[in-house]
């Protein structure tokens, strides 16, 4: 989503500001675990909000993001409490009852986290204020399961998370602009406001050279990454005369299915399969990319468009990626339809022939940065939170 303009965000700045000196409340953020997609934002919320923040992670970080490379992150002015064997449902309870005057915000309420649960259960049982900071439903899966989990999201979903929107202030979608499945879910669109996920560059420039290659794909090896879409892609575009070479990092169950589709393409000679890498040498490898491409099937978002636009590297992205909005919005690349693999190889081929084309999406990145960073996202969440706390004092009066 895209957030504010430099001149509208310092007006903004400014009205909120006033804004918090009249009303600004504790707050306390429930979150799964301390994911950097998310806690910058909550750190330059702590910068300016007149009152203390505190981040409860219900998970400390798990052992696979630290093989990445991830670590805790720094929340400045914001406490992160973490609990390395996991927050319990009674633990939750009690630091609700220890936070009765703050303003509670809550993730992952779909997931039946039982500590999550907990803190929403409490916050209604004693008439405490709470707003959600959640992704919009989505069926991610394939084969025999996706049928059972779309009646699970029709049917037993909307019931499950019922009192949840009903006492809810808002919902800040992690999902971006798109309303339509929180309403199939319950939410009436009074409540719902446009977000996603803000990360930041997180990584230290080094003297050592980008490692060129034409195409960066990033994240695990998924059906619902849409890996596969992307080497039909890439044959196709070779059989129209433009070869093309792609790095495929991560690793997942399917990664043997796709070294053997690229060799059944006949195109393995230009896939490079680098599975898991340093975060050092992820930083060449996009360095060295003309383009990245996120051939998702459906995401919920997809911070990996944000990366790289804030990389200035111009991304094609598909439609089923909450993050594609702002591939749209800022111009930084192009944005094809989920799962069509000639309209994936016709802009690669746009991109990648011409080189014109491709430097001014990346001027354009540069230029939209600012608007997608934690700081940008933080200002419009607190205006979200400023305006849900001063419905409640108009209704108090």
């Amino acid at each position: 989503m895209k957030l504010e303009n430099p001149v509208h965000q310092q007006w903004l700045m400014t009205v909120n500001e006033k804004k918090i000196r009249k009303s600004a409340m504790p707050i306390v953020v429930w979150w799964g675990s301390p994911c950097r997609a998310i806690m910058p934002v909550f750190r330059e919320l702590a910068r300016t909000w007149n009152a203390p923040i505190k981040v409860i992670a219900c998970n400390a970080l798990s052992s696979s993001r630290q093989s990445m490379g991830w670590n805790l992150p720094d929340l400045g002015r914001a406490e992160l409490v973490t609990f390395k064997d996991g927050l319990s449902p009674a633990q939750a309870s009690e630091i609700v009852k220890d936070n009765t005057d703050s303003f509670h915000l809550v993730g992952s309420y779909q997931k039946a986290v039982p500590s999550i649960e907990s803190s929403i259960h409490s916050c209604i049982e004693a008439s405490i204020p709470f707003g959600v900071l959640s992704e919009a439903p989505l069926n991610m899966l394939h084969g025999p399961m996706r049928p059972i989990k779309e009646l699970y999201l029709t049917k037993l979903l909307p019931k499950r998370v019922k009192a949840t929107i009903q006492h809810a202030r808002f919902i800040a979608n992690l999902s971006g602009s798109d309303k339509s499945s929180l309403a199939q879910l319950g939410w009436p669109a009074s409540k719902i406001h446009p977000f996603g996920y803000y990360p930041e560059l997180d990584y230290q420039q080094n003297e050592r050279e980008p490692i060129p290659t034409d195409i960066i794909c990033l994240g695990l090896q998924d059906h619902f990454k849409g890996a596969d879409i992307l080497l039909r892609a890439v044959a196709i575009a070779k059989r129209d005369g433009n070869s093309y070479n792609v790095t495929i990092t991560g690793d997942g169950k399917r990664k043997k299915k796709l070294e053997s589709l690229a060799r059944s393409l006949r195109i393995d000679r230009q896939i490079d399969f680098s599975g898991l890498v340093s975060r050092e040498e992820l930083e060449r490898r996009w360095r060295g990319a003309r383009i990245l491409v996120a051939p998702g099937r459906y995401e919920p978002w997809g911070i990996r468009v944000n990366e790289s636009i804030l990389k200035g590297v111009p991304v094609v992205c598909s439609n089923g990626l909450g993050a594609s909005e702002l591939v749209d919005e800022s111009g930084a690349g192009l944005v094809f339809a989920t799962g069509d693999t000639k309209d994936l190889a016709k802009c690669i081929t746009t991109l990648l022939r011409n080189e014109e084309s491709r430097l001014e999406c990346h001027r354009r990145a540069l230029n939209y940065s600012t608007q997608i960073s934690p700081n940008a996202a933080a200002e419009r969440l607190k205006t979200i939170v400023l305006e849900a706390i001063e419905s409640m004092n108009q209704a108090s009066c």
